[in-house]
């Protein structure tokens, strides 16, 4: 072979590697040229379904003495956090429902919770009663702006 037939056929090879290697990173051509964006919602599902998995199994979690997490779900982009509350915590809440939302809200954008938000999450959180018969609020968190 000559000079010229050898330098094409490095080349070759070496675009080949490269390619194959980009091709097995990104997960295949449609990444690669560009066509398909990767499918951010269903990253999260996926990111948030896992956490889910692992938090779920320390429930029910005391919060403090009138509240109670009994349930996580994750469905979408959001986790919905289910809580129970004492009697005593009830009427203020129903009082000031507004004030609650904006209390938890500064809470959960204080915390790492912040960033799954900042990446396309919604937070839902429901408060019933002790024994689940009456919902007390509920109500989503979907940006951190202003809290």
């Amino acid at each position: 072979m000559d000079n010229k037939t050898t330098a094409g056929l490095a080349v070759v090879v070496f675009l080949a590697i490269v390619g194959g290697t980009a091709f097995h990173v990104y997960g295949g051509t449609k990444y690669v040229i560009g066509l398909v964006k990767p499918d951010h919602a269903a990253e999260l599902n996926k990111s948030l379904s896992i956490q889910v998995a692992n938090d779920r199994a320390q429930l029910p979690l005391k919060i403090d003495a009138d509240t109670t997490l009994v349930d996580e779900t994750a469905t979408g982009t959001q986790i919905t956090y289910t809580y129970t509350l004492a009697e005593a915590a009830i009427a203020p809440i129903r009082q000031g429902e507004g004030a609650m939302k904006l209390a938890v809200t500064k809470q959960v954008c204080a915390s790492a919770q912040a960033r799954t938000i900042k990446d396309g999450a919604t937070l839902g959180f429901v408060y019933f009663n002790l024994d689940k018969t009456q919902k007390v609020t509920e109500f989503t968190v979907k940006s951190c702006d202003g809290a």
